[in-house]
């Protein structure tokens, strides 16, 4: 807080949308007490990968990554730009995507599906709301 910064942070099943629905509402309940009047920043960085042969990949193990890393990733981003927007914020998202995003890897196709669709979605909202002051951006490590 002696730089005039804060971080707040939330706990969420990231494979449940009803538990990650809470989190933005959670984080900025009081984010008008922040210092510089609100959250500017969402990281999205939490992943899982299930490995199994791509002819022998189970629906339960596919749907759970794809939530987690990717239906996740939209909804975080969704509802902080609901807020930004709303209170005229010019925030910065920072999406971790993969260098599997790219190359596709063996035995992961959920995971490479997931991780593809983050820098789909990234590239999608940064088209959108870049004349609104909002940042949105990937990484891509490997």
């Amino acid at each position: 807080m002696s730089l005039g910064r804060a971080c707040r942070t939330a706990i969420a099943d990231l494979s449940s949308a009803a538990s990650v629905g809470f989190v933005i509402p959670d984080l900025v309940s009081n984010a008008d007490a922040l210092p510089n009047g609100g959250i500017h920043i969402l990281l999205n960085c939490a992943g899982i990968q299930r490995r199994h042969a791509s002819h022998e990949f189970p629906d339960n193990d596919w749907s759970e990554v794809l939530q987690t890393n990717l239906s996740t990733v939209f909804m975080l981003c969704r509802d902080i730009g609901y807020y930004w927007i709303a209170k005229g914020i010019r925030g910065r998202i920072i999406n971790v995507a993969s260098l599997l995003s790219f190359q596709g890897g063996l035995n992961v196709p959920a995971y490479a599906a997931a991780k593809h669709g983050v820098v789909g979605v990234t590239k999608a909202l940064s088209n959108e709301w870049a004349g609104r002051g909002i940042g949105v951006n990937a990484i891509a490590p490997g």
